[in-house]
């Protein structure tokens, strides 16, 4: 199963569950040239689920459910040379899965599971500075996993299992501003129909 796509000029980035496309080995990530549909030999070789890609320069970020990249302990969120595959220094090392990403300029905003990220407490909901590698003081302590992000401005719009974020009730769609954390009004008021 495919869970993430990015496309990059000619280059196509596929991560999921998958270990086995166009009839070759990759673990989970692996990329196409789209103007010939040939794999290519980009193969970070990721140990579990990539539920997330984010491009930024020249560096893919991902996250999901893996512990670790190219045989190098990444614990739910890490980045490769988008070229080469080489695992990157970048390590913000979540304590469980990482689902989203949306990217502001140098700000990735992490989406997922963990209530830890880049050794500090953060509820579900997180942002990395991408020029330090360090953790943001950006907060909005959701009450339950995020699933999906889009961002907009200064607002930031996050889909999951919650019914509450910062405080205030939500229920699965909210949004946020980036610079404080805080919801804004923007409340549609999802239902949780499975």
């Amino acid at each position: 199963m495919v869970r993430s796509l990015i496309l990059s000029g000619s280059t196509l980035y596929v991560g999921g569950h998958f270990t086995q496309i166009a009839g070759q080995t990759r673990n989970r990530v692996a990329a196409f040239d789209v103007s010939t549909g040939q794999l290519t030999t980009f193969n970070p070789n990721v140990n579990n689920n990539v539920y997330a890609m984010a491009l930024y320069g020249t560096t893919l970020i991902l996250g999901g459910g893996f512990t670790t990249i190219g045989g190098q302990e990444r614990r739910h969120i890490g980045a490769v040379n988008a070229s080469t595959g080489q695992v990157t220094t970048f390590n913000p090392n979540a304590n469980n899965s990482v689902y989203a990403f949306a990217l502001s300029g140098s700000t990735l905003y992490v989406g997922g599971w963990f209530t830890s990220i880049g050794g500090q407490a953060r509820n579900y909901l997180a942002a990395v500075d991408l020029g330090s590698g360090s953790m943001t003081s950006f907060n909005p302590n959701s009450g339950y996993y995020i699933r999906a992000l889009a961002i907009s401005g200064s607002t930031l719009y996050a889909g999951g299992g919650f019914t509450m974020m910062g405080g205030q009730a939500r229920d699965y769609v909210a949004a946020v501003n980036t610079s404080t954390g805080q919801p804004t009004s923007f409340d549609p008021s999802a239902d949780n129909v499975v």
